[in-house]
C-alpha cells in the first residue's frame, strides 16, 4: 500500500463528510489544530511514525477545503442577489454584460459560461459579479474572452425535486454557478469586444479543426471532433446509447484514457527517433528524455480539448506519472495516483463528487492493484516469459497472446471491476457486454486518437497531409462504431439495476482491496471474508421488512405533466402517467421517472395506467415500458399509443380499456374503481381522461387526469368522495369546479404543474376554490415530489423539497 493512499482517502472523506455535516470554519479549524497537536505529540515521543498518523490531519484539511464550495460567500452585487431583487427577469428577460469564459455548441443549442460584470435595467447599468450558465437556441460563433451584451431570462437553477434524481443545482453550485439563463435567439446577443490572448487563439484553432473535420467527408465527423476537441452534443443519440449500453461511453469523452494514449504514443515516437541516433543515445538517457518530452503533446492535446474539468484532472494525473518515471519512481504507481488525487482535490475539492473523477481513480487504482495480482495467479507474466522463440505458428500465437492480448484483457477486467459499482450508483446500469466491447473498442480508439492529433498538428501546414492522417482515424472509428453497435444489439447487453447503497460500495472496495492483498498481511485474511459476509448480509438485513401494510402515493415532479407512483398494500406497484415534453433532447421517462423507480429498487410495474394519450402524460411511459417489466396496461381506449403500444406488446403486457362500466378491482387490500364515461358523449381528449379511485381502509385517493368542468358534471357520484385528489388539468381555471369539490370533499389536493409554466397553472381561482373547500394544496412546481401515505386510518403528507424523504 502506497504511503500516500491513507492521506488521500482521508482528505477525500473529509471533503465529503464536511459537506454532508455542514461543518463550518470553527469546527474544521478546531479539528485541524487537534490533529496537528496529535502529530506533534507522536513526533516528540519518538513513536514509530507512519502516514496513518496523518489521517486525522488530512481529514480535517478536507473538511476545511470544501467550506468555500459548500457554503460560498458572495458580495452584495453578485448576480444572484440582483436576480432575486428582480423576479421579472425570469420571465421578461434582463440585459447583462460579461466576458465569455467557455462555450459549447451542439446541433441545436449552445451552452455559454459567462463571467458577468454588468446588469442593465431602467435605472441604468449596475456593476455585478458572478458566473452565469446560459442556454441559447442555435449555434454561436463566440470565443472565450469575448465581451458580450445579451437579453436573457435569468433565474436560480432548480431541480425537479424527486428522490433519486441528479442534483443539477448542487452540481452547478460546486462549479461556482448560482444563476442560469435562457436566450431565445442568437440575435439577442451583441459582441462588444473580441477576446484576445491565448484562450481566444486556442478556441480559433479548435474551430478550425472542427471546420476541417466537417468538410473532410469523414463517416463520423461528430465523434471524431469529440475525440480531439471534446463535446458530445452533435453525436447521434442512437450511437451514444449504443456506447452507453456496451460500457464504452468513456471513449466519447476525453479523459484519462485519451490523455494516456497521447502520452504513450508521444513517448514511443520520441524514443523511436532517439534510437535512430547513436550520438543522442550516448548523450542522453533516451527513455527518461522521451518521457519528459511526452508531456508537451499531452498538454497540447488538453488545450485542443478546451481544458474541460475532466481533461484537467487527467492531465494532472498524467503529469504525475511522467514525473514519477522521470525521477526513477515509476514503479510506485499507487503512490503516484494518490499524489495526483491530493493535488486535484486541493485545487478543486468539489471534484470528489464528479463521476469522471471517481471513474478515473476507480479504474486506475483497480488496474494498479489487481493486474499484478492477476499475473501472479496466472503464473509468469508475459514480460518475464522465457519460452524459446521457435518458429511454430502455435508458439507465435501463444507469444502474441501473452504479450499483446493478455495485458489488455487483464487491464480491461481490472478497470471493469473498479468502475462497475460507480456506474451502477450514478447511472443505474451495468454492461454485460462491456468486457468484450472494450477489448475491441479501446485498441481502435488507441489508433484513432493519435492520428487525430497528428492530423490536427498538420492542418496549419497542409490540408492534404491533414486529410491523409485523418483517414486512418476515421476508418478506425468506423470499425469501432460498427463493433459497438453490434455488441449493443445483443439481448441483455446491458442491465438496469437499482443503485447500490453507499455502505455497499464501501464494502465492495474493501473486499476487492483485501482480496488482492491476501497473503501479504494478516489483517487482510480477516478483512476479505468479513467484507464479503457484510456485503451479502447487510443489504438483506436492512431491506428486510414485513409485507407492506400501507398505501403510499408519490406524485412525481415531472414539469408540465402528470406522473404518480403508487405502492399498494401487499407489495404491488402502479404507475399512473409518466409525464413528457416536446423536447426531443429530454426524455422524462429516462431522466426523471426511471431514476426515481430505480432508487426505490423497483424492477416491475404491475399496473401501468395512462389517463389519456397526450404527450405530457404519455411521453415518459415509453422508456419505462422498454426497460422494465410491465404486468398490465390500463387506459381509456382513446387516441393513438404510437411507439408505446409496440413497447407494451414486446413487454407482453396485458392491455385493458377501463371506464365506469368496468368492475371494481381488488389489488391486495386496496380497492380500485373507475369513473370515466365509456365514450360517445362528445367529450374532448382531456375530458375523456381515465378517472380512478384507490381506497384502502378508511382512506382514498382520486386521480382525475385532465378533466375539466364538462366532465366533472358528468361524474356526479357519491362514490367520488376522497381524502386526496390529484388536481384535474393541473389546476386550470375551468377545472376543479366548486360543485365537483363539494362531491369529492378532499382534505388535500396535489397539483402537478411545471415551474413558471406558460399556461399559468395552477390558476389563482382554482387555488382559491381549494382553500374555500378546506383542502390543503400541494404543488410539485414549488415543493417537488409530494408523498402521501396511509395505514388505512391516518394520512402522512410530505413534500420532498420542503420536508425531506419519508
Amino acid at each position: 500500500m502506497g504511503p500516500l493512499l491513507p492521506p488521500f482517502l482521508s482528505f477525500a472523506s473529509g471533503i465529503a463528510l464536511g459537506d454532508f455535516l455542514g461543518l463550518g470554519y470553527g469546527a474544521s479549524i478546531g479539528a485541524l489544530a487537534l490533529s496537528v497537536a496529535f502529530v506533534a505529540l507522536l513526533y516528540s515521543l519518538k513513536f514509530r511514525f507512519s502516514t496513518l498518523a496523518l489521517i486525522p490531519l488530512f481529514f480535517s484539511l478536507g473538511s476545511l477545503f470544501i467550506i468555500p464550495f459548500s457554503t460560498p460567500e458572495f458580495p452584495t452585487n453578485h448576480i444572484l442577489n440582483i436576480v432575486r431583487e428582480n423576479p421579472i427577469s425570469q420571465r421578461a428577460g434582463s440585459l447583462i454584460e460579461g466576458k465569455v469564459d467557455s462555450i459549447e455548441s451542439t446541433g441545436r443549442r449552445t451552452r455559454l459560461w459567462l463571467d458577468t460584470d454588468g446588469f442593465i435595467d431602467k435605472t441604468g447599468r449596475k456593476s455585478v459579479t458572478g458566473k452565469v450558465l446560459l442556454s441559447i437556441n442555435g449555434r454561436m460563433e463566440l470565443l472565450p474572452g469575448d465581451r458580450v451584451r445579451l437579453l436573457a431570462m435569468l433565474g436560480e437553477p432548480h431541480t425537479f425535486g424527486n428522490p433519486g434524481e441528479f442534483d443539477y443545482r448542487q452540481w452547478l453550485k460546486r462549479r461556482g454557478v448560482l444563476v442560469t439563463g435562457y436566450v431565445k435567439s442568437e440575435k439577442l446577443i451583441e459582441r462588444l469586444q473580441e477576446g484576445k490572448g491565448p484562450s481566444s487563439l486556442i478556441q480559433r484553432t479548435r474551430m478550425e479543426i472542427a471546420r476541417f473535420i466537417d468538410s473532410s467527408g469523414a463517416y463520423y465527423p461528430e465523434p471524431l471532433k469529440a475525440l480531439v476537441i471534446s463535446g458530445q452534443g452533435g453525436i447521434d443519440r442512437a450511437l451514444r446509447e449504443a456506447f452507453a449500453v456496451t460500457g464504452t461511453a468513456h471513449i466519447l469523452s476525453i479523459s484519462g484514457l485519451h490523455v494516456g494514449m497521447v502520452a504513450a504514443f508521444s513517448y514511443w515516437v520520441m524514443l523511436f527517433i532517439f534510437k535512430r541516433s547513436e550520438r543522442v543515445l550516448l548523450a542522453l538517457n533516451a527513455k527518461k528524455t522521451a518521457i519528459i518530452l511526452a508531456a508537451v503533446p499531452t498538454l497540447i492535446y488538453a488545450l485542443l480539448a478546451g481544458l474541460p474539468v475532466a481533461t484537467q484532472r487527467s492531465v494532472v494525473m498524467a503529469l504525475a506519472f511522467i514525473a514519477s518515471f522521470a525521477i526513477g519512481r515509476g514503479k510506485d504507481h499507487l503512490n503516484t495516483l494518490s499524489l495526483a488525487g491530493l493535488v486535484i482535490l486541493a485545487i478543486n475539492p468539489a471534484s470528489v463528487w464528479d463521476v469522471s473523477f471517481q471513474l478515473s481513480f476507480g479504474a486506475m487504482a483497480s488496474i494498479i492493484i489487481l493486474v499484478p495480482r492477476f499475473k501472479e495467479l496466472l503464473g509468469k507474466s508475459s514480460e518475464d516469459s522465457t519460452e524459446e522463440k521457435d518458429k511454430s505458428a502455435k508458439k507465435a500465437a501463444l507469444i502474441f497472446f501473452r504479450k499483446r492480448l493478455l495485458p489488455l484483457l487483464l487491464v480491461t477486467i481490472a478497470a471493469g471491476v473498479g468502475t462497475s459499482p460507480i456506474l451502477a450508483y450514478h447511472f443505474h446500469r451495468v454492461s454485460v457486454a462491456g468486457l468484450a466491447a472494450n477489448l475491441v473498442a479501446v485498441p481502435l480508439a488507441g489508433v484513432a486518437v493519435p492520428f487525430l492529433l497528428v492530423s490536427s498538428a498538420l492542418l496549419p501546414v497542409s490540408e492534404a497531409l491533414a486529410w491523409i492522417t485523418l483517414f486512418p482515424a476515421d476508418m478506425a472509428f468506423s470499425l469501432l462504431a460498427g463493433a459497438v453497435t453490434l455488441f449493443a444489439s445483443i439481448p441483455y447487453a446491458s442491465l438496469w439495476v437499482a443503485p447500490p447503497a453507499l455502505h455497499e460500495v464501501v464494502l465492495y472496495y474493501m473486499l476487492i482491496f483485501s482480496a488482492a492483498h491476501l497473503g501479504r498481511a494478516r489483517v487482510y485474511r480477516y478483512a476479505a471474508p468479513a467484507a464479503a459476509a457484510l456485503l451479502i448480509a447487510l443489504p438483506w438485513a436492512l431491506d428486510f421488512k414485513e409485507p407492506r401494510s400501507v398505501l403510499r402515493v408519490t406524485y412525481l415532479s415531472v414539469g408540465q405533466g402528470d406522473s404518480a407512483f403508487v405502492e399498494l398494500p401487499g407489495g404491488k406497484t402502479m404507475l399512473i402517467d409518466g409525464g413528457g415534453t416536446n423536447n426531443p433532447d429530454f426524455d422524462t421517462g429516462e431522466r426523471v421517472v426511471a431514476p426515481f423507480l430505480r432508487s426505490k429498487g423497483v424492477e416491475r410495474i404491475d399496473y401501468m395506467v395512462l389517463s389519456h394519450a397526450q404527450q405530457d402524460h404519455m411521453g415518459g411511459l415509453l422508456f419505462v415500458a422498454k426497460n422494465m417489466e410491465v404486468g398490465e396496461f390500463w387506459w381509456n381506449g382513446e387516441g393513438d399509443l404510437g411507439k408505446l403500444e409496440t413497447a407494451l406488446d414486446e413487454n407482453r403486457a396485458m392491455k385493458r380499456i377501463v371506464n365506469s362500466s368496468a368492475e371494481k378491482l381488488n389489488a391486495g387490500l386496496a380497492r380500485i374503481e373507475f369513473f370515466n364515461p365509456s365514450g360517445g358523449l362528445g367529450l374532448d381528449e382531456n375530458d375523456n381522461s381515465l378517472v380512478l379511485k384507490i381506497s384502502f381502509g378508511e382512506r382514498s385517493f382520486l386521480f382525475t387526469g385532465d378533466i375539466a368542468g364538462k366532465a366533472e358534471k358528468l361524474l356526479a357520484s357519491k362514490h367520488l368522495k376522497s381524502d386526496v385528489m390529484k388536481a384535474p388539468h393541473h389546476g386550470s381555471k375551468y377545472s376543479s369546479t366548486a360543485d365537483f369539490l363539494s362531491m369529492v370533499k378532499p382534505s388535500a389536493v396535489v397539483i402537478s404543474a411545471g415551474r413558471l409554466n406558460s399556461f399559468g397553472f395552477p390558476h389563482r381561482e382554482a387555488l382559491e376554490r381549494y382553500g374555500e373547500a378546506g383542502a390543503e394544496a400541494f404543488r410539485t412546481d414549488t415543493m417537488g415530489a409530494v408523498i402521501i401515505e396511509t395505514d388505512g386510518k391516518n394520512l402522512l403528507k410530505k413534500s420532498y423539497l420542503t420536508a425531506g424523504e419519508p
